[in-house]
């Protein structure tokens, strides 16, 4: 009898353990995934058509040496049914399928250089842009060619790079302006490949203020300190001015490219990335879209690109890369709606005029700096509002797939 009843305790202790482990499962399950819908709904307005795993064999990330933070997939492109995604890490180019997702192709460019950013041309000629060597490499059907600019040729400080129907360019932004530079093969007679084997590039045309892959040339609009709004010079000379919302005031603000009778920018503050499609006629908003600024692990170079008229971005999270296209967008109404009532949230007006004219102050006096005024208030900006994402998140790199 006692062993019997030894038996039913051990059968009721045994039951009342499986009941609970259950009870935690299904716990960890909704949350789990109430967590993946709540990450679903924050990009309802987009459709997964790329996703690599973070790994080895994927793509990763790394804060190597001379590096301060994590680096990796900084840039892409989409042109006609392929994705490019650059994997820095591995050194080489990842080429995907718009329609399936699939991997098509990996190309690898040389271990010794490290991309600031690619673009790809029409015909799917790749450009990589490496900054601190001021070379170009270039691959088309799997042949990879180096160039270099003459050694007296500095491109300092940089600002962008891309590739339009004139071939690369290179934004330099200094003390002097902003500049656009178009680079060109330098015709030489009984040409020799220098020491290293590449051929040598020199500057071709120089055009002022920022240039875009459809030649198109902007800049932003600055007063007391703020970017109030942008301008683009169209191909016919016509010059189109735009008025951002209040609450995007940040140097970061960049034209993305023009799509039939819309001008699409790029817009960021704390609360993360838009894109702002403005009617080129009457200059007003005419649709856009937001990216939460937690979903990202780094902010690419290249995060947004237009292709046939479509928008697509990239984004980089901690268990996989992403490239994203827009399928649905907001109202001029609700956008309006929604970013005002984030305006200046946390950080008082006072607060931010105050940064501002102290960042002023302290520079002003600087005339030798390799970077202009507008810039370091800018720099001082986005650190400002990226302290405050990460002290929020307390996003310190300790989550690094591959940590060096």
């Amino acid at each position: 009898m006692k062993n019997y009843k030894k038996m039913i305790a051990c059968l009721i202790i045994c039951s009342l353990i499986l009941f609970s482990s259950l009870s935690f499962l299904t716990i960890k399950t909704s949350a789990t995934d109430s967590k993946e819908v709540k990450e679903d709904f924050k990009l309802s307005n987009f459709k997964k058509i790329v996703s690599i795993p973070v790994s080895e064999e994927g793509i990763e990330y790394t804060g190597s040496a001379g590096r301060s933070g994590p680096e990796g997939p900084n840039a892409f492109d989409v042109k006609g049914d392929k994705v490019y995604v650059l994997d820095n890490v591995h050194h080489r180019v990842l080429i995907y399928s718009k329609t399936n997702g699939n991997l098509i192709d990996k190309i690898f460019f040389p271990e010794n250089y490290w991309i600031y950013n690619m673009a790809v041309d029409k015909v799917g000629k790749i450009y990589l842009f490496d900054a601190g060597l001021n070379s170009l490499i270039t691959i088309l059907n799997g042949q990879v060619e180096v160039k270099s600019l003459e050694r007296q040729v500095y491109l300092e400080p940089l600002s962008d790079f891309g590739v339009s129907e004139d071939g690369p360019y290179v934004v330099i932004s200094d003390e002097r302006g902003i500049k656009t530079v178009i680079l060109k093969d330098k015709k030489i007679n009984n040409f020799i490949p220098d020491s290293n084997g590449t051929k040598t590039l020199t500057i071709a045309e120089e055009k002022k203020n920022n240039m875009s892959y459809d030649k198109i040339v902007w800049k932003l609009n600055w007063e007391n300190g703020k970017v109030i709004g942008g301008q683009i010079s169209t191909l016919t000379g016509k010059i189109i001015r735009f008025e951002f919302p209040s609450g995007f005031e940040q140097g970061t603000n960049r034209y993305i490219g023009m799509s039939g009778n819309i001008v699409y920018w790029k817009l960021e503050n704390k609360d993360g990335i838009s894109i702002v499609g403005f009617d080129s006629e009457s200059g007003k908003i005419e649709r856009a879209v937001q990216i939460p600024l937690d979903i990202y692990y780094i902010i690419p170079q290249r995060p947004i690109v237009i292709d046939e008229g479509n928008v697509y971005v990239l984004v980089p999270s901690e268990k996989s890369v992403d490239v994203l296209t827009v399928t649905s967008w907001q109202s001029s109404e609700e956008f309006i709606k929604n970013t005002e009532k984030y305006k200046n949230e946390n950080i008082p007006n006072d607060t931010v005029v105050q940064s501002e004219k102290s960042v002023e102050k302290y520079f002003s006096s600087i005339t030798n700096s390799s970077i202009s005024r507008s810039q370091i208030i800018s720099t001082a900006q986005n650190y400002q509002w990226h302290q405050w994402y990460c002290n929020k998140e307390n996003y310190d790199g300790s989550k690094v797939a591959n940590p060096n």
